[in-house]
């Protein structure tokens, strides 16, 4: 990271600190400063590129059974998943599942063209953020059901 004679980032970085800010502001997401151990703290040490997101839990949509492929909305294919226990693994299966259209469309007639992703609550890994690093970012994208 270069630092200029303020003490401040310059550079490319300091383009994409100010576009975070204003993309931040843009959506009233509330920003403080603090420093660099804080933000290891908050992550649990791993890395953080300088920014962490503070936000709510994620959960899973409740689904006692696949919809038949007929059905008005339904995907025509379904991702299961049996005690994906490594988030690693399961962020990686996300990630090709929104690839292969998991994350559906923007009408329910898309979504039918899409994947449909159903996870077992148990004894599967539960969505958190090494899922979602893992998912580069699909989980916040896929519409996920649980059994």
């Amino acid at each position: 990271m270069k630092y200029g004679s303020s003490g401040g980032k310059t550079g490319d970085k300091a383009a994409a600190a100010q576009e975070v800010e204003q993309l931040a502001n843009q959506m009233d997401v509330p920003i403080a400063y603090v420093d660099k151990g804080v933000l290891n703290s908050l992550c649990g040490n791993r890395p953080h590129q300088g920014y962490v997101l503070r936000c709510g839990k994620l959960d899973f949509e409740p689904k006692s059974q696949i919809p038949h492929p007929n059905e008005y909305g339904s995907p025509s294919l379904w991702l299961c998943l049996d005690e994906v226990v490594d988030p690693q693994n399961f962020g990686a299966l996300l990630r090709s599942a929104y690839f292969l259209g998991g994350g559906g469309g923007d009408n329910e007639l898309d979504s039918s063209r899409g994947v449909g992703i159903m996870v077992c609550s148990k004894n599967s890994a539960p969505p958190s953020s090494a899922v979602s690093a893992a998912s580069a970012g699909a989980l916040e994208l896929c519409e996920i059901y649980s059994t």
